[in-house]
């Protein structure tokens, strides 16, 4: 299905691409070219992505300057060198991401500008410099304070208790989970909602909390299978052991 979904979406760009050509519309073709690079990125081809964002950035600066449209661009740049899982390319996300933080501002899109500063913070986390990602994931939280923008707090909350969880802080994890697990639940986002779960019980576990580990776990995966949304059934790990979620409701 979800293959299916992307053959589509691909066709629609392409077909789309070979329209804005034809009718020299170079700002159709900027965007068409970012629905095709959003492709490669569900597709898990980085290196295929950053060759088509370098098409759209040369398409782009024929035209006049739209910081909106880069600020895109150079949010999905950065996302794909993320995907590479390079030191190389978290530096070279971590710049796209900045560029990308400045367009937005000039654009004044609040939500754009705190989104590439969670990358921004993603990307140094990764290069081992979890202080200054902080300082732009408090950057991230109060623009998204500022304009209203709850699912992007839960989602910068999310990277924060992933990251404090890799520094061995299952305490600040745990605090970070929780409330993005409610913000979630407030937005009816299952999805998200179990991506939370499961770092809200991997803190708990190593905190050797597991007796609540267990109870939180049946208590929103039960939630999770009463939306009929089987995708936001999640998995637990705890050291070298591994729970399937969706095993735990017959404990």
């Amino acid at each position: 299905m979800i293959e299916e979904r992307i053959n589509d979406a691909a066709k629609i760009a392409e077909d789309g691409l070979e329209s804005a050509r034809k009718a020299g519309n170079g700002m159709d073709e900027v965007k068409m070219l970012r629905a095709s690079l959003l492709v490669k990125l569900a597709e898990g081809k980085p290196l295929d992505a950053l060759e088509i964002a370098a098409k759209a950035e040369g398409v782009l600066m024929k035209l006049e300057k739209n910081h909106q449209e880069a600020g895109e661009l150079l949010l999905l740049v950065a996302q794909a060198h993320i995907l590479q899982g390079t030191t190389v390319g978290q530096q070279a996300a971590l710049n796209a991401a900045l560029q990308a933080v400045d367009h937005f501002a000039k654009a004044e899109d609040g939500r754009g500008e705190a989104n590439s500063w969670r990358v921004v913070f993603d990307a140094r986390v990764a290069l081992g410099r979890f202080e200054d990602g902080l300082r732009a994931a408090e950057a991230a939280m109060v623009i998204c304070a500022d304009c209203g923008d709850e699912v992007g707090q839960a989602l910068c909350l999310l990277s924060l208790s992933k990251a404090h969880l890799l520094r061995g802080s299952p305490v600040k994890a745990k605090k970070a989970s929780e409330k993005a697990l409610n913000l979630f639940h407030e937005q009816n986002s299952d999805l998200m909602a179990a991506a939370a779960l499961e770092i809200l019980v991997q803190a708990l576990i190593k905190q050797e909390q597991r007796k609540e580990a267990l109870q939180r776990a049946k208590q929103e995966l039960l939630s999770f299978m009463g939306s009929g949304d089987k995708w936001a059934v999640p998995r637990m790990r705890g050291g070298d052991d591994e729970y399937d979620l969706s095993t735990l409701v017959m404990f």
